[in-house]
């Protein structure tokens, strides 16, 4: 059988402010339209499957002129899979192996990413398995290869065994009012010509429960503890998240609220953030590493925080009709660590990074309002505003002044 597919994604947008001063706007406004462009094509033939999805992700004007091409297109997806199933004993299972998605859980730890244009994929080899209210998932990745590189003055070569991401889950679906999950990870990064001197091995322990106890009340909780080296540091960190969110069963009109509360590990910093420290003079490694995850939906729409020395309240509101929907959300954030640095949702350092002479562990307000519009089924449109509000530790790292992100994102599958 053969599944053709198509994906047209478009969004503009626009970042007033990214430096928090208005007065002297170094660097400017920023304002983009994004596009993604995807192809696909599955095919099963028993318990043999494939998949191909070609894709084009791309900044509009990017390119030098607009009779040139930067190769900008690529093969984001490309896997082959045995997969079979034993339904009167309920067993399932699969082998694949090629680029691939994966998304695990709430995608705070390993996820796709579909909210950028290019998203994320791996070269991964993954097995999969069910047996009656149980379920297992494991991959091995390879993030890097190994190779040489010259560093150096005289030139001198250096062997890099690469980098690897290796994971494992298992879950058990007691009820639907309760699952449990637990699962491990692996990163192992070796030196590169980036950085010559790193020697990554982080090694996370997690769980997650999560459920539906009754009629549109759903919670979910998860939480993660480290090990390893980390920035020629001993790596000790750790990181937990819950929240607790209801929907309204209704034909048509759904009211819906949430709460959750997000913290991470920080590490404490005694280098000045004008030398430029790379590790910001920690005698310890309590970053949390947030591994591969998709924050954008977890912590703001302005991306000002990732799940790494971070606090974070958040409380929304919801209504959806029909084909219709909005929300309403507040994020206080916090620094878990006050001389700590302060990262945006990819990791980036924000502002000045870090002071050590900060006791305040208050970083700003967040407020977003976004509504989703799905008027034709293969048809979304979404636009969106949040607005970043510094206050104390915000202020003295990042800079007195409101940020803003404003966009319209349109999307058509088929």
């Amino acid at each position: 059988m053969w599944t053709p597919g198509a994906q047209i994604f478009l969004r503009a947008e626009g970042r007033i402010n990214p430096d928090f001063d208005a007065a002297a706007n170094t660097p400017p406004d920023v304002a983009q339209v994004l596009e993604r462009a995807r192809l696909q094509l599955g095919a099963t033939w028993g318990v043999v499957g494939g998949f191909v999805q070609l894709q084009d992700a791309r900044n509009w004007g990017f390119e030098g002129t607009t009779s040139s091409n930067e190769a900008n297109t690529d093969l984001h997806q490309g896997w082959m899979e045995i997969a079979g199933a034993i339904p009167r004993r309920k067993l399932s299972g699969s082998i694949r192996a090629g680029r691939q998605e994966i998304d695990w859980g709430s995608q705070r730890m390993i996820g796709s990413f579909l909210w950028a244009p290019i998203a994320r994929s791996f070269d991964a080899l993954r097995l999969q398995g069910t047996a009656g209210r149980w379920r297992a998932d494991a991959f091995v990745a390879m993030l890097a290869p190994p190779g040489t590189f010259t560093v150096g003055e005289p030139p001198r070569s250096v062997q890099t065994r690469g980098d690897q991401l290796a994971a494992g889950l298992v879950s058990f679906a007691a009820h639907d009012a309760f699952n449990i999950e637990a699962m491990v990870m692996a990163d192992i990064a070796a030196a590169s010509m980036a950085a010559p001197t790193r020697d990554r091995r982080v090694y996370d322990f997690g769980g997650r429960l999560w459920g539906s106890p009754l009629g549109g009340l759903r919670y979910e909780a998860e939480g993660h503890g480290q090990a390893g080296r980390n920035e020629g540091l001993n790596h000790r960190a750790w990181a937990w998240a819950a929240n607790l969110s209801y929907t309204r069963e209704s034909k048509r009109v759904k009211p819906g609220g949430k709460i959750g509360y997000a913290m991470a590990s920080g590490s404490r910093c005694t280098g000045s953030s004008a030398a430029g420290v790379a590790n910001c003079g920690a005698a310890t490694s309590s970053d949390f590493f947030n591994f591969y995850p998709t924050n954008h939906i977890h912590y703001g729409l302005v991306d000002l925080l990732g799940w790494r020395n971070m606090r974070d309240l958040e409380v929304s509101g919801s209504l959806a009709v029909d084909w219709f929907s909005a929300s309403l959300g507040y994020h206080f954030f916090q620094l878990n660590e006050a001389s700590g640095r302060w990262r945006d949702a990819a990791g980036g350092q924000v502002g000045s990074g870090w002071d050590t002479t900060n006791t305040d562990r208050t970083l700003g307000h967040e407020f977003d309002v976004v509504a989703t519009l799905k008027p034709w089924k293969p048809l979304m449109v979404q636009p969106g505003y949040g607005v970043f509000l510094p206050r104390k530790a915000g202020r003295t790292l990042g800079g007195d002044s409101p940020q803003h992100f404003v966009y319209l994102w349109l999307v058509t599958t088929f």
